[in-house]
Parts: structure tokens; C-alpha cells; sequence
């Protein structure tokens, strides 16, 4: 067993396939509740773009400062939680070179002022080759439309060739709604391609000096940047191939959120009172998301989405919006007895990635893209929406770390985060983890 600031920590890691990597990992968890029989159970997890080492060290600062605030909070050790840290294959793309970064601010996970590179073929090929390396097969698909790069600029029956090569590569949509998954799988390939030429001009948010930026808020901000701006045929090709990976991503988060269900199936059998809090951050929260609201009902006493990287409708009812949110069962179901929190701020480009992409698939404006009134929104950017009336309360600022909430139980409690979240990964700061503890603290 390992710790975090006295807090019991114990990793979780999972496969592509959603299936745990080290059985024993599990064994060792129901041993340590056996035998330690902890006030809470929080399980946590990263989010896209996150190796283990990044996601270590997420979890260390976050709990960190968590186990911090629990000490002022005055909660005796008896009732400090153990916490089960997922761990799952979330890198896909690579980040581009940050090569006048200082060894030291790469070890600090800290980023100097780092201008945008220039878009050329090669981002785009690496972009692939990284594609092809992180277990999504496909490799012939993939190589192939990775040789049309240089001949687009002459060729529309290469552009068209090359959207029909990586769709031939998506798996099956689960929630077409969210990120118009299926005019990309369905559209006339060559009025895709077409469509995603022009830049998409959403304007970045100034969110100030903030403090530094860690190097995976920085390389997002690069990408978010050329998303927005690259022209051409490879700047469609750009574009493709992040919203391609967007859409990998988010199906494999879904799946390892069903692996975890099983996984905390087996806790909930053994320990049918233990309160469990999940925790996820960016697609870390579709993870813990997916978990409770699919398969077995796990009745965690609480959910706290982190810059979620899911539709802002993942929780929307029918009544009020088009159709019911893919989360729908969260509530319909009551299958979280207490608060569902979730913080949003427009400060975090990178949780709408891909949503400019899904907007221009379906051949709209992106102009506007982002606000409240984006059917391709994110949980991150604007909080849960289109819930009932009396399936979430107004809307509160995030507070500092010293800062006292009072969470409705069984509805969406949305934190305006723009004065303590800076951009996406800005996660793991004392605000952060005092709404954490603030949770752990309830009765």
C-alpha cells in the first residue's frame, strides 16, 4: 500500500479493453477495507493526455491538498478515506516538441512562454503514427491515409479517400448526439473534408497570468490554438485526425468506466454501506461517470466532475431538452444519493477540442461555439444543463480553500470556476480540493 499525506492509496490500472491490468490490485483494496474499515472510499481519475507519471502526480497534489484541508477541517484520522487511483491508456496523440523548455520546468511539469509551432505535414504524420501505437489497431487503415498527406493539395479523391480511411477506423458511436459522431461516420466524405478547410475562428479566453501553466495545459493550449487556426488541406487533415482520436478516446473512457463498475461491484458486494466518492477529471470524469450510471448501481454518495470532458447534456432530461443525455440514468435512476458537482469555467480551452470540429461536420457556424447555447457544449465549459427543475440548484461560485458550500443532495451543484481554474489541468489547487474535502466531510 502506498500514501498520499497519510491518506491510504491504492492504484487501479486498467486496459484498453476496460479489464484490470493486475488483478491482485483489487485483492489488495478489499484486504485494506477489511481490515482498516475506512470512513469513505474515493475513487479517482485522470483524463486524456495523461501518462501515469502525469497522472501520479495529479493525484499526489490533489490529495495532497485534500488530506491539508481534511487536517483544518478538524476530521479525526479514524474518518479519513482511502483512495483507489485509476490508471488507463489515455495517451493518443503527441504533444509537440518543447524543446526550449528547461529541464527543469519539464520535471516541475511547468511550461515557459511557448509560441505555437507551425503546422506541416510532419505534426500531421506524427499525429497518426501516435494513433497507431496506442492500441487502437487499424495499423493498414492508418498508414494509408497517413500516405495521402503529401498528395491532398492536388487531389480530391484523396481528400475523400482519406476521411473514408480513418472513419473505417472508428468504432460504433454511443452518443452521436455529443459530438456529431454520426454525420462523421455517414456524411458524403468529400463535403467532410470541405468542411473543416477553412479555420474555425473561435476566440481563445484571456484568462490572464494565472501562474504557469503545466506542460500538459500548455501543449493543449498549442493544439486548441492550431485547431482553431490552421487552413488548408492540412488543416482539415488536422483536424480529422484530433477529432478521430477525440472520438477514440471518449469511446475507451466509456468502456473503462464499465470495467470499473465491475471492479467497485465487487467493493460494493462485500461493503454494502461504504460510502463511495468518485472523483474524475476531463475524460477521467466520463470514466467515473459512465461508472455509476451504467451496469451495476454502485450508490456512490457522491460525483465530482473536474473540467469534465462530456456534453454539458450527458445529464439532460427530454422534458426539456431534444432527447434524453447519454447520463440520463444518474438521475432518472437516483443512482447518486448525494451531490453531483461539477466545476465549469470558460478559462479551459481544451474541453471543447473537439466541439468546433463536431460543429462544422454538421456543416454549422462555429463562430459562436462554446456558450450554453451550443448543442455540442461541454460539461466543463458551461455545467450540467437541461436537467428538471428539481434535479439541480442555481449555480454557486467556486470558493477559496478555506470556503464552506452547502450541496443539495440528488442534484447537479455547478461551481463557476473561473477564479480558481485557469485552464484545464488546473485542477489540483487548494480551491480544488477543498470542495473535495468538503464532500468527504459530509455525514
Amino acid at each position: 500500500m502506498n500514501s498520499i499525506a497519510d491518506l491510504p492509496f491504492f492504484p487501479i490500472h486498467f486496459d484498453a479493453s476496460g479489464a484490470l491490468e493486475h488483478p491482485t490490485e483489487i485483492d489488495a483494496l478489499l484486504v485494506h477495507l477489511t481490515a482498516n474499515a475506512p470512513a469513505r472510499l474515493v475513487v479517482v481519475s485522470h483524463g486524456w493526455r495523461n501518462d501515469e507519471a502525469y497522472a501520479q502526480q495529479l493525484y499526489s497534489e490533489l490529495f495532497g491538498n485534500v488530506a491539508a484541508r481534511l487536517k483544518t477541517l478538524g476530521i479525526a484520522p479514524k474518518d479519513l478515506p482511502t483512495i483507489a487511483g485509476v490508471f488507463w491508456p489515455s495517451m493518443a496523440l503527441p504533444e509537440f516538441d518543447y524543446s526550449s523548455a528547461t529541464n527543469q520546468d519539464k520535471q516541475d511539469g511547468a511550461a515557459a512562454a511557448l509560441d505555437a509551432p507551425e503546422l506541416d505535414q510532419k505534426v500531421v504524420e506524427d499525429q497518426i503514427d501516435a494513433l497507431i501505437s496506442n492500441e487502437f489497431g487499424n495499423r493498414e487503415l492508418l498508414t494509408s491515409a497517413k500516405a495521402l498527406l503529401g498528395t491532398l493539395d492536388d487531389s480530391p479523391a484523396n481528400c475523400k479517400k482519406f476521411v473514408e480511411l480513418l472513419r473505417q477506423t472508428a468504432p460504433p458511436t454511443t452518443d452521436a448526439s455529443e459530438d456529431n459522431s454520426d454525420r462523421f461516420l455517414n456524411d458524403d466524405a468529400s463535403d467532410i473534408f470541405d468542411r473543416l478547410v477553412p479555420p474555425i475562428d473561435v476566440t481563445p479566453v484571456d484568462n490572464g497570468d494565472g501562474g504557469a501553466l503545466g506542460l500538459a495545459d500548455a501543449v493543449s493550449n498549442v493544439t486548441e490554438t492550431l485547431l482553431n487556426t490552421a487552413t488548408g488541406v492540412l488543416g482539415s487533415a488536422f483536424r480529422l485526425v484530433n477529432y478521430l482520436t477525440f472520438y477514440q478516446m471518449k469511446e475507451r473512457a466509456g468502456i473503462v468506466g464499465q470495467g470499473l463498475n465491475k471492479v467497485l461491484g465487487r467493493v460494493r458486494e462485500k461493503y454494502a454501506t461504504l460510502p463511495i466518492i468518485l472523483v474524475g477529471h476531463s475524460f477521467g470524469a466520463r470514466v467515473v461517470t459512465s461508472a455509476a450510471a451504467r451496469g451495476a448501481n454502485l450508490d456512490p454518495c457522491s460525483l465530482i466532475l473536474l473540467q469534465g470532458a462530456f456534453s454539458h447534456n450527458g445529464f439532460a432530461s427530454k422534458t426539456v431538452w431534444e432527447k434524453d443525455g447519454y447520463f440520463r440514468a444518474v438521475f432518472q435512476e437516483k443512482r447518486v444519493s448525494g451531490p453531483l458537482i461539477a466545476t465549469y469555467t470558460a478559462n479551459d480551452q481544451a474541453v471543447g477540442a473537439a466541439y468546433p470540429v463536431a460543429c462544422r461536420i454538421a456543416g454549422q457556424n462555429a463562430n459562436a461555439l462554446g456558450d450554453a447555447n451550443d448543442p455540442f457544449g461541454g460539461i466543463g465549459r458551461n455545467g450540467a444543463i437541461h436537467l428538471l427543475t428539481e434535479e439541480k440548484r442555481k449555480a454557486v461560485k467556486l470558493l477559496d480553500e478555506t470556503g464552506a458550500y452547502a450541496f443539495d443532495n440528488a442534484k447537479a451543484n455547478n461551481l463557476l470556476a473561473d477564479d480558481f481554474i485557469h485552464s484545464h489541468g488546473d485542477v489540483k489547487n487548494p480551491a480544488v480540493a477543498n470542495v473535495v474535502a468538503q464532500v468527504i466531510k459530509l455525514p
